[in-house]
């Protein structure tokens, strides 16, 4: 009986849509990676810094909110609250809704309410990077808070599906054009990818980034390094890099509770640096994908 209650309280969580090759290519890295499954399921959009903490939207049908693989939970509830960033100091943005205000705010958790935007990305030196509005009603731009307090228009009308913020002010953002599609741009640098089909990025505080982007007959996009390289198929939402190369992100996946099956995310972490994380994430089904045969599966109380 006892143990038909376990099996019957189990709830099993396999990643799917995750295919690694078993022969990799010259100057392929994914065999150097290593992954650790993060959370198996209401963990979404986690941002990672370079002392390896990690944010993410906590979220279920009745609350959601901002938490810290370190610090625990960081911000009170509320359904509206996404997209979280933080910075070397450990300052943590996101997006919310704020009573009393017309539109979606950016937030921090030391300087409160900063202004109407999304999709909010923090440096080093507190510089953010957003898509939002100069004046409401207005058009969404690409913008840019800087330490002043001064809010910066960088281009005109546009739909940007991600932005990032180097440590030195240079914002890099994804570009959806109806006609040309959509890639990664930089204020400095100009076009950065010409693939026509990028979904989201993310990049370092030098300007390194990753994407990701749709391929021909694939239900979820896949991520690359910006030289195009291959790094994980079937990846969901969006990623974050560090500027040591560890990469956070969500993967789609499935659940069974009493032989019904339901679909979730759960978050991952890609890193070049395991031992690093070894301690903190110890027994988070670690191992490097590309030397594994079949589907990472993690398994948890209900």
């Amino acid at each position: 009986m006892q143990d038909t209650k376990r099996i019957a309280f189990a709830l099993v969580v396999a990643v799917v849509l995750v295919a690694w090759t078993n022969t990799l290519g010259a100057g392929d890295r994914r065999h150097a990676m290593s992954m650790f499954i993060l959370s198996c399921r209401n963990a979404f959009e986690p941002a990672i810094n370079n002392g390896g903490e990690i944010v993410y939207t906590k979220a279920t049908a009745t609350d959601a909110y901002i938490a810290s693989t370190r610090r625990g939970r960081l911000t009170p509830s509320s359904l509206n609250v996404r997209f979280p960033d933080i910075n070397d100091a450990g300052e943590v943005i996101y997006t919310d809704e704020v009573p009393g205000l017309p539109s979606l705010t950016l937030l921090s958790t030391t300087r409160g309410p900063l202004f109407p935007g999304n999709l909010g990305r923090i440096n080093d030196s507190g510089q953010i990077s957003a898509t939002g509005f100069l004046s409401i009603p207005g058009p969404a731009q690409l913008l840019m808070y800087d330490v002043d307090e001064t809010l910066h228009g960088l281009t005109g009308p546009i739909f940007v599906a991600s932005t990032g913020i180097t440590d030195y002010g240079e914002v890099t953002y994804v570009k959806v054009d109806p006609t040309l599609g959509s890639d990664v741009f930089s204020t400095h640098r100009g076009q950065l990818t010409f693939t026509g089909n990028v979904v989201t990025h993310s990049a370092d505080g030098a300007g390194n980034f990753v994407y990701t982007a749709r391929l021909p007959g694939q239900t979820w996009p896949s991520l690359f390094s910006e030289s195009g390289e291959l790094l994980f198929e079937g990846v969901a939402g969006w990623p974050d890099v560090n500027d040591h190369g560890d990469v956070v992100f969500n993967v789609p996946t499935f659940y069974e509770v009493d032989g019904v099956r339901y679909g979730n995310f759960a978050m991952v972490l890609l890193t070049f640096r395991p031992q690093v994380f070894h301690s903190e994430f110890h027994g988070r089904n670690t191992f490097r994908p590309a030397r594994r045969a079949g589907l990472p599966v993690c398994v948890s109380s209900r």
